[in-house]
């Protein structure tokens, strides 16, 4: 519905059902982890289309930290394990509303929603040893008792 954009859809081909034919719709298929960000850098934007299953609401979307990362541009629909992304996430509900934000990104050259500085911020904030020292503190604060 926006002609002015191709799709490139990275990712096991098994699980898409839409159109394969498209001339704007391109099947990358599996991607190397380590090809990811060079191919990143080459997209004007990342969209993140969970569908809203159980799994997904239950879900802390790494895909998100990535895009953060790699800084692009993001959109993603909107359910309750991602509005803490909301300072890097353009948002949508329906596929009406996808169609309308992607079109404003486009005609205003697809801006990032945030700073380098919030990206690095974040960034920090969530790294693998601050997570772990998060949850070693958790599990320390169980065991004497004061569940915070």
């Amino acid at each position: 519905e926006v002609p002015e954009i191709s799709v490139d859809l990275v990712g096991p081909i098994v699980l898409w059902t839409g159109p394969t034919d498209h001339p704007r719709v391109h099947l990358r298929g599996a991607m190397k982890h380590e090809h990811l960000s060079d191919f990143a850098a080459t997209c004007c934007c990342m969209v993140a289309p969970f569908p809203r299953t159980q799994l997904v609401l239950g879900v802390d979307p790494v895909k998100l930290y990535e895009y953060v990362n790699w800084g692009r541009p993001i959109v993603c629909l909107l359910y309750p394990e991602v509005e803490r992304f909301g300072y890097f996430v353009e948002f949508y509900e329906t596929s009406e509303e996808l169609v309308r934000v992607i079109s404003r990104m486009c005609s205003e050259g697809f801006g990032r929603k945030y700073t380098d500085e919030q990206r690095t911020v974040f960034l920090t904030e969530n790294t693998w040893d601050v997570r772990g020292n998060q949850i070693r503190q958790k599990v320390r604060d169980l065991v004497v008792g004061t569940n915070n």
